[in-house]
């Protein structure tokens, strides 16, 4: 589910975005950052598919509780934006919110308890991946704190809003899609912590395949100079391609050659 979704949303973000909210109303500008954030959707959803599939048979108890965690937080994100109005006023449309609320909630509780079951392989730990895996959960966590809890703040350092046409209505829809954004780092970041004692091979090149797209999506936006049209700040797009290059190299480092029991 999730590599679908992120095929779809990185292959073809304007049908992805269409199909979600109505956007027939968004200035160009709100639109081009619109379509910008649901490929960085896609790229998060890429990362946790690939965590998903590596761990399917042998995910531990601290990883299958922060698989269900990251799955609830989405759910009940999307239940708090339905119930208070705001998926309305963001232009949300019920079908697919519904679905994807129900989706991760009730998976949510599906993988929860499914929790302390035991793993039906043993893999080789690869213990220098915990170190890559610490700091970069780290990062994650910081920017969950800070694109769920400060949207408003941490805005104003990768896009210059002021400079939209519309920027007081573009405010709210900016902000939203921060959060959501936010929230798949919140579930990169559990993901990354509890499997940093106990990483195998394959669970480090996804991370780093992960951390290599994330590299090259921002590569893309710099060259292609994509960030003129949402007024987003290049020095900042090209920060995050570095760091994110430096971590998949880090983390390809790390992993070494693959066991043969692996």
């Amino acid at each position: 589910m999730f590599f679908l979704n992120a095929m779809f949303s990185v292959i073809s973000p304007e049908k992805m975005f269409d199909g979600h909210i109505n956007c027939t109303g968004f200035d160009d500008d709100l639109k081009a950052f619109a379509l910008y954030m649901c490929r960085m959707f896609g790229l998060c959803s890429f990362m946790i598919s690939g965590f998903f599939y590596t761990l399917a048979s042998s995910a531990t108890k601290e990883q299958t509780v922060a698989a269900g965690w990251a799955m609830l937080a989405l759910g009940c994100f999307n239940l708090a934006a339905t119930v208070s109005g705001d998926a309305t006023t963001l232009g949300f449309k019920d079908a697919p919110l519904q679905a994807w609320t129900a989706f991760c909630v009730i998976w949510g509780f599906l993988i929860l308890n499914s929790a302390g079951e035991k793993p039906e392989t043993e893999v080789v730990v690869v213990k220098s991946l915990s170190t890559p895996f610490k700091v970069i959960s780290v990062i994650f966590f910081i920017n969950f704190c800070l694109f769920v809890f400060a949207p408003k703040m941490t805005i104003g350092h990768y896009i210059d809003i002021d400079q939209y046409k519309n920027a007081a209505a573009s405010q709210m829809h900016v902000e939203n899609m921060i959060r959501i954004l936010g929230l798949f780092q919140f579930g990169l970041s559990r993901f990354l912590d509890a499997s940093a004692s106990s990483a195998s091979y394959s669970c480090g090149i996804a991370a780093s395949i992960g951390m290599f797209f994330f590299a090259a999506n921002f590569a893309y936006v710099i060259f292609n100079r994509d960030f003129e049209a949402f007024k987003g700040d290049r020095d900042m797009i090209l920060l995050w391609a570095c760091v994110n290059a430096f971590f998949g190299i880090w983390i390809v480092q790390a992993s070494g050659e693959k066991p043969k029991t692996d």
